[in-house]
């Protein structure tokens, strides 16, 4: 099975019921974080094509063929994201542990989808 994360490619095979989240930890990616394992909590937000995921969620044969990024794909020729910018700024991390997450789903957000906070955010804990 081939996949994109990152911009990088893959050739790998997910064990039998794997989710998303685990299979990209198994391939390095490590900003990716398990919280609640239920879609709760947003810790392990990715986006799958552009779009945020709860990659507990997602099994991960789903992603085959499909863009895959993480908070470490977010940056560009070692330039931050502004939103990775912008929480480093404002120093909006307490552990950090629901940071990565929190930027994914930030990150993705237009500005008319930024009027209503508390309802787009309401999947990151």
């Amino acid at each position: 099975m081939n996949y994109k994360i990152n911009g990088k490619f893959f050739s790998a095979e997910p064990r039998s019921g794997q989710c998303l989240r685990t299979f990209v930890r198994d391939l390095g990616w490590f900003g990716v974080k398990k919280g609640c394992d239920a879609g709760d909590c947003g810790a392990c937000t990715v986006w799958l094509d552009g779009k945020p995921v709860h990659s507990c969620l997602v099994p991960a044969f789903r992603a085959e063929g499909r863009e895959v990024t993480t908070v470490q794909g977010l940056a560009h020729n070692g330039a931050l994201h502004p939103m990775q910018n912008a929480f480093l700024n404002a120093q909006a991390y307490q552990c950090g542990f629901c940071t990565a997450g929190m930027i994914m789903t930030s990150a993705s957000l237009s500005e008319e989808e930024k009027k209503d906070l508390p309802f787009h955010l309401k999947g990151n804990l």
